[in-house]
């Protein structure tokens, strides 16, 4: 037969095999007979053979051997009163998952974890995805120990990603003293980058695409440059001002040493460096420039410097108005001023004399009115006499003649003679008063002035 044995208090089902047994409830035990029939007022070991009762566990509460619950779910197989550790229990689930499932930190989404258990160093680690993390105090920090600089061009990254894609980093950077001296880069994916230290250039490398936004004073080293957004102003050299843009550079008692500001352009010939000034309106084009225009882009260099102005409303560029040439002469439109005399001595052409005459040939223009200079000496070879001009003069004038401030023929001082000029023509003809033809030898000297305006 099969029936229910009480333990102590604590429930068993079990299936026993059973011999000359008498139904007895003593308390919280059954009670065997023995042979005669007898009672025996003494709880049994299970096993015991005197009275036929064999099995593998003790009644009182001792197990070695297995224990089978036919109880079905919804009711629990044991009721434990004691919280007294267990040793040697071998649980297989907790919670419905097995000790895997709780080393997994994915399957822990939600819950606080202690701050003394972020405490200490931690190793291992190449990513925090997520909401990453968050410091409660406003004044708390979050120090990254990332041990990757060992020897020089080495480095560590600190790497952020958007759904699995890299959008920037932060790293350190080994200088090429062994990782000594180290650089701070910023660099996000679109290029964008920020370098500090003195590894790849000296200072900082801010490399950027876009706007950079500076909402209050930003300056380096106070009065190297200094930029104030409230007020629109940049200096250098000085930190305040009356102007938009100031510069206070170094004073210099030599010209071209120690400049105060230096605009380099114009790499060719025929190439501008141009300023430009103006309300543009929505031109492209200044309706003012002023630059410098390179003639000669051989050895050192040498430029015009220039005004150009423009006298239209539509959106063209304006015209030069004003040349400083490199000889010193100014244009004004098409009109040279010259600002001193120029020796055209050993350009001009001159007839009438043998070998090379000594000859001094100096001229000035303003505008279009020119006046020149001569003095021409040696020996005459020709009944005429003759030098060319640097520009042509005006065609309105016809056959033109001028005084001679003095004149020698033949080693004779006369009483001076004149020249003829022609207009559409850049060669004088001298003289002497009243038409006649100079001596073909001995010394021939003409003197004077000219003036005259030319084409």
């Amino acid at each position: 037969m099969a029936f229910t044995v009480i333990v102590v208090g604590d429930p068993v089902l079990a299936s026993v095999a059973m011999g000359n047994w008498r139904n007895v409830n003593y308390g919280n035990a059954l009670l065997p007979v023995d042979a005669t029939g007898n009672g025996v007022n003494n709880t049994i070991a299970a096993g015991s053979s005197s009275y036929r009762f064999s099995n593998t566990y003790s009644v009182l509460g001792n197990f070695s051997g297995q224990i089978t619950s036919t109880l079905t779910t919804g009711t629990a197989p044991f009721s434990i009163a004691s919280t007294t550790k267990v040793a040697n229990l071998n649980a297989d689930f907790l919670d419905d998952q097995t000790g895997s499932y709780y080393q997994n930190s994915d399957n822990q989404s939600a819950g606080t974890l202690p701050t003394g258990r972020m405490s200490g160093a931690y190793s291992g680690i190449t990513a925090i995805g997520g909401t990453g993390l968050t410091v409660g105090e406003a004044l708390a920090d979050i120090t990254l120990v990332i041990n990757g600089l060992s020897s020089s061009g080495t480095g560590s990254r600190v790497i952020f990603q958007r759904s699995g894609s890299q959008i920037g980093q932060i790293g350190s950077y080994a200088a090429a003293n062994g990782g000594t001296s180290n650089d701070i880069i910023l660099h996000a994916n679109n290029g964008n980058m920020l370098h500090l230290g003195a590894n790849a250039v000296t200072g900082i490398t801010f490399d950027v695409s876009g706007d950079v936004g500076v909402l209050t004073n930003f300056y380096v080293d106070t009065n190297v440059l200094y930029v104030k957004p409230s007020t629109n102003q940049v200096f250098i050299g000085k930190s305040s001002g009356l102007a938009q843009f100031e510069i206070e550079g170094a004073s210099s008692a030599t010209l071209g040493t120690s400049l105060d500001a230096f605009i380099e352009g114009g790499g060719s010939n025929n190439t501008y460096t141009q300023l430009g000034f103006g309300w543009s309106n929505g031109s492209t084009k200044p309706p003012i420039i002023i630059g410098s225009k390179t003639v000669s882009d051989s050895g050192n260099t040498k430029s015009e410097f220039f005004i150009a102005v423009r006298d239209v409303t539509t959106d063209t560029a304006p015209t030069i108005a004003v040349t400083v040439k490199t000889t010193g002469n100014v244009v004004f439109g098409a009109d040279v001023y010259t600002v001193a005399l120029t020796d055209y001595s050993s350009t001009s052409t001159v007839g009438g004399w043998s070998g090379s005459p000594t000859k001094d040939i100096r001229y000035k223009l303003v505008g279009k009115t020119l006046t020149v200079y001569y003095s021409i000496t040696g020996t005459s070879n020709s009944t005429s006499a003759s030098f060319t001009l640097p520009y042509t003069v005006n065609s309105s004038l016809t056959n033109s003649l001028q005084p001679m401030g003095a004149q020698v023929d033949n080693g004779v001082d006369l009483n001076g003679g004149n020249v003829a000029l022609t207009g559409g023509s850049a060669t004088v003809s001298m003289r002497r008063l009243g038409g006649a033809n100079f001596t073909t030898s001995g010394t021939k000297t003409c003197i004077g002035l000219i003036v005259c305006e030319i084409s």
